[in-house]
């Protein structure tokens, strides 16, 4: 009997292992189909600055329609030149491309270079104040928009951005300094100057931050979400109560978010 116990044990164990790989190879060919569909590309400016960016296009794409457009900003994890770091799993792009797999929309996913961040703010001191000249990135991200808008059939009303951390304060910076660009936008633990409210007041919003978030204060989020309704805003808070920094997969994984996303539009 004993012997029969250890087989069992050891066949439990095998079994296991196997299909943690199976798994393990099923996430990795899955992220792998998901790139495929994302062009990889580098814009460049009329002095040759460049930004590293991914493209992900309707199938079937037909000129006559007009299609939404998702800008995604990753976080400072995910910085570097090599257009690849922002598409992993559990980064956030790979969750909410597989959440949306049922609409057909464009979706602009740039990468911000090391030691550069998508907005100026020091994200640990609060309260946080909006510098008046963009970041390099977020300038050349801003000429992106306007050139993707002009190659493809982007419908103008129907234009969202969202982020996560750094790249959620980057989308607080986005639409402020474009507010008439975007119809609504989802920040994931991010925060912003709560003294800008009232630029962005015709934007729809979702925010979401853990209550127990040691890398960017919660309170930047509560501040700008609090500002946001004294203006008459359209703004929806989530705080998830004792979680940490690491909320966007919990965040993009939800059909919910994804659906009110794509039923924001512009009057």
């Amino acid at each position: 009997m004993k012997f029969c116990s250890r087989n069992l044990q050891w066949l439990a164990i095998v079994t296991c292992c196997i299909l943690s790989i199976i798994i393990k190879t099923s996430v990795v060919q899955a992220e792998e189909i998901a790139m495929e569909k994302l062009e990889a590309l580098t814009y460049f400016d009329s002095q040759e600055n460049s930004l590293p960016y991914r493209l992900l296009k309707p199938a079937n794409y037909d000129p006559a329609k007009k299609y939404p457009l998702v800008l995604f900003l990753h976080g400072s994890g995910e910085r570097g030149t090599d257009n690849h770091s922002q598409l992993f799993s559990y980064k956030g792009t790979y969750e909410f491309i597989n959440t949306a797999h049922d609409y057909v929309y464009f979706m602009l996913i740039p990468q911000c270079p090391i030691n550069e961040k998508w907005s100026a703010l020091d994200w640990e001191v609060l309260p946080y104040r909006m510098k008046p000249e963009p970041t390099e990135p977020m300038r050349l991200l801003m000429e992106l928009i306007e050139k993707v808008m002009g190659e493809f059939s982007i419908d103008p009303a129907r234009i969202y951005a969202t982020g996560l951390s750094m790249g959620g304060m980057g989308t607080w910076d986005l639409v402020i300094r474009k507010p008439k660009r975007f119809a609504a936008a989802i920040t994931v633990c991010g925060g912003y100057d709560e003294t800008k409210a009232s630029l962005i007041k015709e934007i729809s919003f979702q925010v979401f931050h853990g209550s127990d978030d040691p890398s960017v204060p919660v309170e930047g989020s509560r501040m700008m979400v609090k500002a946001l309704k004294a203006v008459g805003a359209r703004v929806e808070y989530v705080e998830y109560e004792g979680a940490d920094h690491f909320i966007w997969g919990r965040t993009y994984t939800d059909k919910k978010v994804i659906d009110w996303l794509f039923r924001q539009s512009k009057p």
